[in-house]
């Protein structure tokens, strides 16, 4: 995608879009091609048009730059990522696989800036797993080398903060996968091993679900999603612990307090757990009191949602839905 393709292009936007984004904050939004950048006490800002569909982006720790990734033509072209600056301008750009008919990925779920110049992919082989890359970016942005690729299972991934666990859902189970074991003769990563939360009933007919994604907590050995599990809704915290079976310890607690299914959820700066419902947001405690005892979600204001699924912006062209890729907020992420 050249320069000349992509469309810098600044709309008339109205005042008091962005209530919703806590002070400091800036959301990155896509609707179809285009990319916006939404911030808290200013008016949305449309940043790029691309050739296509823009799927996920990812904002740099110190807030300058964007990784993203387009959805192609048709599968068997190969997928890439691509760098722009706030301004609009691709800086770079690199080849995450082959295409689908070469063997390569289908779609890229996940893009991840884990530091100045690393980034995290996450692309989907198949029906029922992908792959984690990680990659060094060059000083200038203009390419990058694939330093670990570790094979998964399941969909909806959640990388560890110090990338050495990946965390999947599927099948109704949570998955946990080690990025530190062997590489195969082909450089990767494939944890055998992996940890699966134990089905409970009849395995042929499980009648749990992982609700939602899944989200690491701050001292990246704790991971915690949301499942239906025997007909009640639950939090489960899956810890790392030695001495428990297979290195892993399981605690499911009764969630009280939304009825309806959990559409994501993330850790928040004071080590509690945000959900939403796609409509409300609600806040839990996420230490366990008592291994069984319930824990209550209490609604909580949309601003405190790192990553709300979505916003609306009023322009000149009428109301637009984005979908919010990533936040950026100058107090999380220092410069």
């Amino acid at each position: 995608m050249s320069r000349e393709t992509m469309l810098l292009v600044f709309l008339l936007t109205v005042p008091d879009i962005a209530q919703a984004m806590p002070h400091g904050c800036s959301a990155l939004g896509a609707s179809g091609r285009d990319l916006w950048i939404i911030a808290a006490d200013q008016e949305p800002r449309h940043v790029l048009r691309a050739e296509r569909d823009i799927a996920v982006g990812s904002w740099s720790p110190n807030g300058r730059e964007i990784a993203f990734h387009v959805v192609r033509a048709t599968t068997d072209l190969p997928t890439e990522a691509f760098i722009a600056d706030l301004g609009g301008r691709i800086i770079g750009r690199f080849q995450i696989d082959k295409g689908q008919s070469d063997g390569g990925l289908r779609h890229i779920e996940g893009i991840e800036w884990r530091g100045e110049r690393i980034l995290v992919t996450l692309g989907n082989r198949g029906p029922n797993g992908g792959y984690m890359d990680v990659w060094r970016l060059s000083e200038d942005h203009t390419g990058a080398a694939k330093v670990l690729r570790v094979g998964t299972l399941g969909g909806s991934c959640a990388v560890s903060p110090s990338m050495q666990y990946v965390a999947c859902r599927g099948g109704g189970k949570i998955k946990i996968f080690n990025t530190s074991a062997p590489a195969d003769e082909n450089g990767v990563v494939d944890d055998l091993r992996f940890f699966e939360t134990p089905t409970s009933g009849d395995p042929d007919e499980p009648s749990e679900r992982v609700e939602g994604g899944l989200a690491w907590g701050s001292d990246g050995l704790s991971v915690y999603g949301v499942r239906s599990l025997d007909g009640k809704r639950v939090l489960t915290r899956i810890e790392k612990n030695p001495v428990a079976a297979e290195g892993w310890r399981v605690t499911d607690q009764d969630l009280v307090g939304i009825d309806s299914p959990v559409r994501s959820i993330e850790a928040d700066a004071s080590g509690g757990l945000l959900l939403s419902d796609g409509r409300r947001v609600f806040r839990v405690e996420a230490e366990p009191e008592t291994p069984r005892s319930g824990v209550v979600a209490r609604v909580v204001s949309a601003a405190e949602l790192r990553r709300p699924g979505a916003v609306e912006v009023s322009t000149e062209r009428g109301k637009l839905r984005l979908e919010v890729l990533d936040t950026y907020c100058e107090e999380r992420n220092p410069r």
